[in-house]
Order: C-alpha cells, then sequence, then structure tokens
C-alpha cells in the first residue's frame, strides 16, 4: 500500500507561504524617514503625527507634544465592499509608554470603546503581545510607534517621555516660566535628552543632591543648581563632544572636593 505525502506537504508549504505574506503585509518599515508605507503627517512644536499602510487599512500614531499624550488610530477597510464601496471599521487607542529606545520599545495600548488594555514589547525583530491583538497587528502598531517616537526625536524612561536637547534646549531658553527641567543622557551616552520642568528651583536643587542631573536656561542658574547640589564651588566644563560634553556644564563636586561622576547640570 503506498502513501502518498506529496498534496499534504505541497498545502503545508503553501500554508507557510500565506502566514509569512500576512505578518509582512501588517509590517512597517524601520526607517526613521517619510518613506516606504510610512510617512510623517505632521512635525512642529505641538503635534507630530505620523501614518502607515498595511494590508487591511491605514494606521495613524500621533504625539501631542504639549501634554505627552500619544494615540492610535486604526482604518479597517470593509471586506464586503460591493462596486468598490464599503464601511470601514475604525479603532482608536490610547497608549502608555513605558521605555522607548532606538531599538526597544514597551507599551500599552488601551481601546477608547473597550477599555481592554493590550501590553506589547518590541526589541529588534521580537515583537510580544497580549491577547487578543493579533501578533501582526502588534508588530505593525509597535512599528508605527517607534516610528513616531524616533521622527519626534524622544526617548522614554519609566513612563517618562524626553525630547533631543538639539530640537528643545533654544526654546526652553527663550521660556522663562521655569528655570530646571528633568535631563539625561540616552542609552548609548551620546545625547542629551530634557523631560518636563521642576516646579521651582528648590526642587531642582533636591534632584541633583539625590543624583539626578539637569537642564537650566542659562549659566547662573546651572552653576547655582551645581553648587546648592553638591559641597561646594562646582566644576565647569565647556562642550566637548558627545554623551556628557554635548553641552556646556557643571559637576557639582563632594565633601573632599573632587567632582561627582555621572551627575550633570546642563544649560
Amino acid at each position: 500500500m503506498k502513501i502518498h505525502f506529496r498534496k499534504p506537504i505541497a498545502m503545508i508549504v503553501c500554508i507557510c507561504f500565506m502566514l509569512i505574506g500576512l505578518i509582512s503585509n501588517y509590517t512597517f518599515a524601520k526607517d526613521t524617514t517619510s518613506s516606504g508605507n510610512m510617512k510623517v503627517i505632521q512635525n512642529d512644536d505641538s503635534i507630530c503625527k505620523v501614518m502607515g499602510e498595511y494590508e487591511e487599512g491605514t494606521a495613524y500614531a500621533t504625539l501631542n507634544k504639549d501634554t505627552n499624550e500619544v494615540t492610535l488610530e486604526t482604518i479597517e477597510e470593509s471586506k464586503n465592499k460591493v462596486f468598490g464601496f464599503g464601511k470601514s471599521k475604525t479603532n482608536k487607542y490610547k497608549v502608555k509608554v513605558e521605555k522607548s529606545s532606538s531599538n526597544e520599545l514597551v507599551a500599552t495600548i488601551i481601546d477608547e470603546d473597550t477599555n481592554k488594555e493590550h501590553k506589547i514589547s518590541k526589541s529588534d525583530l521580537k515583537v510580544k503581545a497580549q491577547a487578543p491583538l493579533v501578533i501582526p497587528l502588534a508588530w505593525a502598531l509597535s512599528e508605527l510607534l517607534a516610528f513616531l517616537l524616533a521622527c519626534a526625536a524622544t526617548i522614554t524612561i519609566a513612563g517618562v517621555i524626553y525630547y533631543s536637547a538639539t530640537e528643545i534646549a533654544e526654546k526652553l531658553r527663550k521660556n522663562n516660566t521655569y528655570n530646571y527641567y528633568a535631563a539625561t543622557l540616552d542609552e548609548d551616552k551620546t545625547d542629551v535628552y530634557i523631560a518636563g520642568p521642576y516646579p521651582n528651583d528648590n526642587a531642582a536643587f533636591v534632584a541633583v543632591s539625590t543624583g539626578y542631573s539637569v537642564f537650566a536656561i542659562t549659566d547662573a542658574k546651572a552653576e547655582q543648581a551645581a553648587r546648592r547640589g553638591g559641597a561646594g564651588t562646582p566644576i565647569w566644563h565647556m562642550a566637548h563632544g558627545s554623551g556628557d560634553g554635548y553641552m556646556n556644564h557643571y559637576h557639582p563636586i563632594n565633601v573632599y572636593g573632587a567632582k561627582i561622576e555621572g551627575i550633570h547640570c546642563w544649560y
């Protein structure tokens, strides 16, 4: 008795190709420029908005730079079109970004209609998602979110969005509402990023004294923060390259008069 394997094997191969095609149709390009199937729609002082096209429709991701709110919208084309017409399905999501960098993203997507939460994480080519958000769609949305945050020149640490100093420092210097802002280096320690303001000067001094860096709107304010957050006259460094030397800054000193490493008061 002969057993024929050709048809089952052929069917399995076809199914594999179909699955590969499904995932690739949901996958957005990784470029941080307006190319491929993702592009920037708006990017100004207040809003950064991008869009991406996938097999089932279109997705939009928006960052409100004034409030740091991130939102998603997916528009799925009707599968039952008559003469090319059909009603599309729109889903809107709020997004809580927990961590983002050049190679990692962790976020929670909340459906505005059902309040269901879907946690997604992306690291290089690995994507994880909680059901019922299917992996192909999770991949697509994580790629679009990563593209959005890169276009806005941001990183996210512990749920706090930081903006590249190159993009925001001059604007903050002209705004006299606050003297100090939270600041940090990116994970590669190559660029300075700035987050929200400290409500008053004392809050910034306490931050420096407990090991955090700050951005000050003037030289004098940076010197004051380093002095009040340290144990004496701080050490000044002019801009000397990337990383912690990306901008002019002061280092607080300890009780022995030595520079406290890792703490910067940039300006």
